[in-house]
């Protein structure tokens, strides 16, 4: 007996909906209305038993699943990144198992990567780009945390990622776990897919599931988000797929694929550390590739903040303001080892004041000085700070707060730095002319 929308499973609690994929022996995903609560849809899992009842191995096998599955959603963070087990049940009417899911969404991330221009946050802008790193961030938390529970996924793609497409991002929740129970057949007799999961070497017969071929499948799906290779996707040849792939990457540019789009995004091509992330979690050599979980969020954390910069107007000759606090002793006790002393031309004995209107003057040409060729702008040592680097100065930034909003528009200098090391990879320069310094006072100098 198949499923059909307007079935009502679990003794009556949950009516089917509609079907999100094609009929399967892997089972089959719905969303379904509680019938006695009123919430939005959940996602709906079923596989089918022979109408005899499920038999002694299909019960071994679905239990052992259910206490994996329970204790993943018990494991603190859970919440934020997978899918959360709602519901479980075995419908003896219908001859299936059902699982219920919460979700923020019923969409899948493949079906937003396979219509780019139709998704705004899919554009390939550097803020967009951050917002999806984000998202990555949280996903590779949950394979970590299913990894240390001893579960491996075994379908990480876009396939298993559930998100609102109107809530961005934020929403995706990775699924797919589930994937894993295979009732009524041994796993090691279970069909091996050929997706964009499959890493290369699996097609001269090196195969084993594990959290290794997980983390491959993991950087396949960076990749899918981060460059538009959807077309790809019809190479059967995981070999030559993954050729393509990494041509592609090199290659580096991400968001949608007319050129004009490209173009108006700002960026539009990946960063080289964007590049360098995603190539290594896809590396040819296996034993090349990133394969744990806290070094492939660690570098995840260093792209997120490398994206992190200042808010560009469209008018491009709009310039970036530093706002300067002339009463942060600390702050001018720094500048003034850099040299701002012998700026101000002050004598032994005499000190800097923020009254005296000639030296905060003074004070703010001083910054200009250093900063008239430009700046570099880098990712800071803690999180929510930037340091920009001029000829000898490094100034420590926060988002300045107005009142209104927290922007990067408008940067505050928290501090100097008596040294810095610019990374090239996860800096940026900011074009003389384009920076101006000012003070808490609203003077500009």
């Amino acid at each position: 007996m198949r499923l059909v929308p307007g079935d009502v499973l679990l003794g009556g609690r949950y009516e089917i909906l509609q079907p999100l994929d094609s009929f399967s022996d892997e089972g089959r995903l719905w969303t379904a209305n509680d019938t006695d609560e009123y919430v939005k849809p959940y996602l709906m899992k079923t596989w089918h038993f022979s109408e005899s009842g499920p038999d002694q191995v299909q019960r071994a096998l679905w239990d052992t699943e259910l206490r994996s599955l329970y204790q993943v959603r018990s494991t603190p963070g859970s919440e934020r990144s997978l899918l959360q087990l709602h519901n479980v049940g075995i419908d003896l009417e219908h001859h299936c198992f059902v699982m219920v899911f919460e979700t923020d969404g019923h969409r899948t991330l493949a079906s937003l990567l396979a219509d780019r221009p139709g998704c705004s946050w899919l554009s390939g802008r550097d803020s967009d780009r951050q917002s999806i790193w984000k998202m990555l961030d949280r996903l590779a938390s949950g394979l970590d945390l299913l990894h240390r529970q001893h579960v491996v996924h075994r379908c990480v793609s876009p396939e298993t990622v559930f998100l609102d497409p109107e809530a961005g991002p934020e929403s995706a929740r990775l699924g797919g776990f589930e994937w894993s129970v295979r009732l009524g057949r041994p796993p090691a007799a279970a069909r091996t897919r050929r997706g964009w999961e499959t890493p290369p070497e699996w097609a001269s017969g090196r195969q084993a599931f594990g959290p290794d071929a997980d983390w491959f499948a993991f950087g396949m799906l960076v990749a899918r988000c981060m460059l538009d290779i959807e077309h790809i996707g019809s190479t059967v040849d995981p070999v030559e797929r993954h050729r393509l792939v990494r041509d592609q990457l090199g290659r580096g540019v991400g968001g949608a694929r007319r050129k004009r789009e490209i173009q108006s995004a700002r960026g539009g091509k990946l960063t080289p550390l964007e590049q360098e992330v995603i190539g290594r979690l896809i590396a040819e050599e296996p034993t090349e590739r990133l394969r744990r979980g806290d070094e492939v969020q660690a570098l995840i954390r260093e792209v997120i903040d490398s994206l992190e910069e200042p808010l560009e107007s469209a008018d491009a000759n709009q310039r970036h303001f530093v706002v300067v606090n002339a009463k942060n002793q600390r702050l001018v006790d720094a500048l003034e080892a850099q040299g701002l002393r012998a700026a101000l031309g002050l004598q032994p004995g005499d000190a800097f004041s923020s009254m005296d209107g000639d030296h905060v003057t003074k004070l703010i040409g001083f910054l200009h000085d250093d900063f008239s060729d430009g700046g570099v702008l880098s990712p800071g040592l803690t999180v929510g700070t930037m340091v920009l680097s001029g000829r000898t100065l490094h100034l420590e930034l926060a988002k300045h707060d107005d009142g209104k909003i927290k922007s990067w528009q408008k940067a505050f200098c928290q501090s100097v730095r008596d040294d810095f090391e610019i990374d090239p990879r996860r800096s940026r320069e900011i074009a003389a002319g384009e920076l101006a310094f000012i003070t808490t006072k609203r003077r500009q100098v």
